[in-house]
């Protein structure tokens, strides 16, 4: 500004008044152009020189004329003009208003000066440049000091300029930026032409500027010899970055303040990795701090480092209490010396160690597990010891608990009537009670490979075959995993004797459904086998002695039939007829008298005939032996429907030949008491009796339309609900067939009986 003024001064103490004011102007303005002391240029857009003032004639020692015939291209040294051409490109279109540039131009005489040129743009309109202005300035002299200089200090420059990881750069006095280094490229952005000569308060966030933050930093550097500080800065682009800034100041000899040294280091990643460290940490402490466990860290020591809360909770202290103390200090003798003695087991194993350790919480004694486990640094020396400790005090209560209850359930397993053992998923044999040694004759071994199963002497199956232990039901559980119930086999002892089982066996499953063995319970039925032996034994002979009854009863049926139809029917016959000779041979005076009273008796005779032939009937079918079961049972049914009025359909093959004699009698009898029970309960208005020839069986079905029962509430022996059906059912067992009734409330009843036909 002070040279500016000295031109301005000059131009005008030689500068002769006009009354042309445009005149004046323009000489002022020349004045002003040819004494300036810097040179100064004026280039059309091709770069040829259209006027040069004088400075810059004689700083490159052309003529104007001379210059004329030059270029900015031709007049600059060959290794600087790239650059120049770069920073006119962004000129001219608009990214710069201007730019300063320090190079190098040819001068007349083939040697080459120094110059720093600032250089703008001369627009004939707003969107068109026309001229390009240059102001040169010689800084030859000043470039070869700087050249010594460097040349003195180039293993120091150059120690700086390789730095790459820090920002190294001097401020002059005023805060403006002198030099810049390649680390200072790479932190900040900027090149040193772009940054040099530019206040070094750029590089601070605008709430920072505002706050007048850089000025205070030099002065804090000059106050105090030394500045450093961390914050946000600025890079070219307008990304932040988190720096460690050094300022310090530069002195001459005599003092004087020269400017100051500035080194950046970018802490963006390691602030970044704090930040993380301290996220991490402070999870770890939430997590520790929540933790259900006492968790600690002592030194070697055995002064308490770190405790979470549940430490604190568990023994009621607090943090203060703790930190820096020995178990000595916070805890009765024994329990103190238990815990130390723990400590110096782990710290002379060097190895995590498990202990179960008695501890006299807040709340009461307590039982807990204990992981101890030395703490070594990056060395690895062991500088301290870390424990959690989880209360099992509950855990304990229930394993007792629990191993009353198995000693409570063992002795009940062991007073069972029933022989009960369990293995695992491959048979190996783990519990058995007192019934299981019984059973087998010896006790099982447990965990023993060649008695898995819990194998006897011998197996087999209820029907004797004898049963390879593979194929046995435990076998066949662990292979299925199916539960096998209510199956017999045959256990063959040691001693050779045999004993009678029933088994039942489940298979045991974990928490995921694995299976993990089974149970097996066995019941000793030898005796019950015995008792069903000799029972069915007695209702062997039982049935042999009812089947004899049956027949001799048929026999006497049949004989009494007999004596009825040869003696008292032929009596009654021979009385009839007698009866009638006599009235016929009656005076007639005498008929008068007795004739009606003749004829009475002739009709009781006759009444007493039909009821003999009904008792007959019912004592022996009549047609049944001389023309078989069919006509029979039509037979039976003309007198039940002639009785009771009730509708009777007899229905059958024509022809059935073959029939034992006491399978017809019996059919017939069960056919008349299904009659006689419908009759009394079933308030039926028909009835049907089928008999049907299935392959190698004959059936017989007595249905009827009445009012049906439910047979499961109507035993068969119950006379007054069950319709007295025992004696049927008896009938077709003694013949080795079977009978079934089936009938639903207001459904009716059907009668069947199904007996096998012999070839």
């Amino acid at each position: 500004m002070r040279r500016i003024l000295q031109i301005v001064h000059a131009a005008r103490s030689v500068f002769t008044p006009s009354r042309d004011a445009g005149q004046e102007h323009a000489a002022f303005l020349h004045a002003i152009y040819d004494s300036a002391p810097d040179g100064i240029t004026l280039t059309d857009m091709q770069g040829r020189f259209v006027r040069t003032n004088p400075a810059f004639q004689r700083m490159t020692g052309f003529s104007e004329a001379e210059l004329r015939a030059e270029t900015c291209e031709s007049l600059t040294h060959p290794e600087d003009f790239p650059r120049y051409r770069v920073l006119l490109e962004e000129l001219l279109a608009g990214q710069r208003a201007a730019f300063r540039l320090v190079m190098r131009h040819r001068t007349k005489t083939g040697a080459a000066a120094w110059v720093r040129c600032t250089v703008s743009q001369l627009k004939e309109n707003p969107d068109t440049p026309r001229y390009i202005v240059a102001r040169t300035e010689d800084v030859t002299e000043s470039w070869q000091q700087r050249e010594q200089l460097l040349e003195r200090t180039e293993p120091f420059h150059l120690l700086v300029a390789s730095v790459t990881d820090y920002a190294i750069f001097i401020l002059d006095p005023e805060g403006r930026v002198t030099s810049w280094n390649v680390g200072a490229e790479r932190i900040k952005g900027y090149l040193a032409d772009e940054i040099i000569g530019q206040h070094f308060s750029r590089f601070y966030p605008r709430e920072d500027v505002e706050q007048d933050k850089p000025a205070h930093e030099l002065q804090a550097a000059l106050a105090q010899g030394r500045f450093e500080d961390e914050g946000w800065r600025l890079r070219k682009d307008g990304s932040t970055f988190w720096a460690n800034v050094i300022i310090t100041p530069m002195r001459d000899e005599s003092g004087t303040l020269r400017g100051f040294a500035k080194v950046t280091r970018d802490l963006t990643v390691r602030r970044q990795l704090e930040e993380r460290l301290r996220e991490s940490e402070a999870r770890l402490q939430a997590f520790l701090n929540h933790s259900p466990a006492v968790i600690f860290l002592k030194d070697v020591e055995g002064r308490y480092l770190h405790v979470n809360t549940k430490f604190l909770q568990c023994f009621g202290l607090c943090s203060e209490q703790v930190i820096g103390r020995s178990d000595a200090e916070l805890f009765a003798p024994d329990q103190a010396a238990e815990f130390s003695a723990n400590d110096h087991a782990v710290l002379a194993s060097g190895t995590p160690l498990e202990f179960e350790e008695s501890a006299q919480y807040d709340q009461g004694p307590s039982i807990s597990m204990v992981s101890k486990f030395p703490v070594s640094d990056t060395s690895g020396r062991i500088i301290g010891i870390g424990g959690i400790a989880t209360d099992m005090t509950e855990y304990k209560h229930a394993q007792e608990a629990l191993r009353v209850s198995e000693q409570g359930f063992r002795e009940l397993v062991d007073i069972l009537p029933i022989a009960v053992y369990t293995c695992d998923a491959s048979g190996l044999i783990e519990g058995y009670n007192r019934q299981t040694t019984e059973l087998w004759g010896r006790a099982p071994r447990l965990g023993d490979v060649d008695d898995r199963f819990c194998s006897a002497y011998r197996l087999y199956r209820s029907d004797g075959v004898y049963m390879p232990h593979p194929e046995c039901p435990m076998a066949e559980v662990l292979r299925t995993g199916r539960a096998v119930m209510d199956r017999e086999i045959i256990i063959e002892r040691p001693d050779g004797s045999r004993r009678a089982a029933v088994v039942n066996i489940i298979p045991r499953r974990d928490e995921h459904g694995t299976l993990t063995g089974a149970i097996n319970c066995l019941m000793d039925i030898t005796e019950r086998k015995h008792a069903e032996h000799d029972l069915k034994m007695y209702a062997d002979q039982l049935r042999v002695l009812s089947n004899r009854m049956v027949e001799l009863h048929e026999e006497g049926r049949l004989a009494l039939s007999r004596e009825l139809h040869d003696r008292v029917g032929q009596n009654l016959s021979a009385l009839n007829i007698n009866l009638s000779i006599v009235l016929s041979q009656l005076p007639e005076a005498a008929r008068c008298l007795v004739g009606a009273r003749l004829k009475d008796s002739q009709g009781l005779v006759e009444a007493t005939v039909d009821v003999i032939t009904d008792v007959m009937a019912d004592l022996r079918p009549p047609l049944l032996d001389d023309y078989g079961l069919l006509p029979a049972l039509k037979s039976i049914a003309e007198l039940f429907s002639r009785r009771t009025g009730i509708a009777v359909g007899v229905r059958g093959p024509a022809h059935l030949e073959g029939l034992p004699k006491q399978v017809e009698i019996s059919l017939c009898r069960i056919a008349q008491e299904a009659l006689t029970n419908l009759a009394k309960h079933a308030h039926a208005e028909n009835v049907k009796i089928e008999i049907t020839l299935p392959p190698d069986q004959i059936t017989l079905t007595i249905s009827d339309d009445g009012i049906g029962f439910d047979p499961s509430m109507q035993p068969l022996h119950s006379g007054r609900t069950g319709w007295g059906m025992l004696t049927m059912r008896e009938r077709a067992v003694a013949l080795g067939g079977t009978l079934a009734i089936d009938s639903e409330p207001g459904l009716g009843t059907r009668v069947t009986v199904t007996l096998t036909r012999k070839p």
